[in-house]
């Protein structure tokens, strides 16, 4: 019997199904449920017809068709694990019409929302990992905030004149020139111990394989473990000389393609334009600042001059620019500023004058 084309009336009409509507018994129940089972979109045309029998034969029963439902709801929930009404192992047969039609109803409903077990457990597991990802992410960036935040910073500053010396947290010594400034970690807490330079200073490394010790002069980044190096980043050109050890020069801005290891005795210089090179320097001049010595060697006048302004902290005025190119040498150890002008007067021929932190220069050609 196909069913598949039946209208409301057709249902009402049929002896079969008003015999399983009316008068319930086991054969009826596998016969509509197999016909429900072949046509579910024919659910809502039973209901209706069931609903109509039911309604026209009410004056033969004294029980209403709710609590007639609601009695074999009931019986069926009492009877649900008598597994001897089974036509097959593990096969429960409906015990009326109501309920193949609630069964159909139910399970209608839940194959439009059931999701298979295996993605439920995936689901709800990737949803642990993600939560656990970000508040973990989360606490570690609070965490580092914190830390960052309450952390403490030093900045040393030599005045014009004024030499410095100092010592940090990890042992490292630091010479620091006139005019200079560094500005370091108090407390080196990461892999690195980073310290920032403007001007010149030498360092002296405490020997740390897990903490590379960096100087930043710019975008230069001078990397050493245990080392001693001077840095001079006065003007527009910054030169490294390593007194020994090794350290690596490399370049940031280039995004460190422009890098050169130094060994002991060697130096690299960089010009504004971020030009490398490298060379072989004497350790004794470029240490001597340290000891108190000025050393001038072939060095331009003007160049010479602006190195003892800031050694002594002074102005100098000059009034006229000597003709050519004019280099002064001498090597001036622990002498006032009085005594090196007239030593350098007289091969760059100049006249001056000293008037507290001011001094003239007049070249006299």
């Amino acid at each position: 019997m196909d069913i598949s084309n039946w209208s409301v009336e057709d249902f009402v009409l049929d002896p079969g199904f008003k015999s399983w509507v009316l008068y319930p018994d086991r054969n009826d129940s596998v016969l509509w449920e197999e016909h429900l089972e072949k046509n579910p979109q024919k659910l809502e045309e039973i209901k209706q017809a069931r609903e109509i029998l039911l309604n026209l034969s009410s004056k033969s029963f004294r029980i209403s068709p709710n609590d007639k439902n609601d009695l074999w709801t009931k019986i069926e929930e009492e009877c649900s694990d008598d597994r001897s009404l089974a036509t097959e192992p593990g096969k429960i047969i409906p015990l009326n019409s109501y309920s193949t039609i609630r069964r159909k109803e139910t399970r209608e409903k839940d194959s439009t929302i059931r999701i298979p077990q295996f993605y439920r457990i995936a689901g709800i597991l990737l949803i642990c990992f993600v939560l656990s990802f970000l508040l973990n992410t989360i606490s570690k960036e609070e965490k580092r905030q914190s830390e960052v935040k309450n952390r403490e910073y030093i900045e040393h500053v030599t005045q014009p004149g004024v030499k410095s010396s100092l010592t940090l947290s990890d042992g490292t010594k630091v010479m620091m020139n006139s005019g200079s400034k560094i500005y370091y970690e108090k407390y080196f807490r990461d892999n690195n111990r980073e310290v920032f330079l403007e001007g010149e200073a030498q360092f002296d490394v405490f020997k740390d394989p897990e903490k590379p010790f960096i100087v930043h002069t710019g975008n230069i980044a001078t990397t050493a473990l245990g080392t001693s190096f001077n840095i001079n980043a006065y003007g527009k050109r910054i030169d490294i000389y390593l007194l020994s050890g090794k350290v690596r020069v490399m370049d940031k801005s280039k995004g460190g393609q422009l890098a050169v290891q130094l060994e002991k005795g060697e130096s690299a210089h960089i010009s504004m334009g971020g030009n490398m090179l490298t060379d072989k320097f004497n350790a004794e001049k470029v240490s001597a600042w340290t000891k108190g010595v000025i050393v001038f060697d072939k060095t331009p006048v003007i160049e010479a001059l602006e190195i003892l302004e800031n050694w002594f902290g002074v102005t100098f005025e000059i009034q006229n620019k000597p003709i050519g190119h004019v280099t002064v040498s001498g090597k001036f150890d622990n002498e006032t500023l009085k005594n090196i002008l007239i030593g350098l007067s007289y091969s760059a021929r100049f006249d001056f004058d000293i008037i507290d932190n001011n001094v003239k220069i007049h070249f006299t050609n």
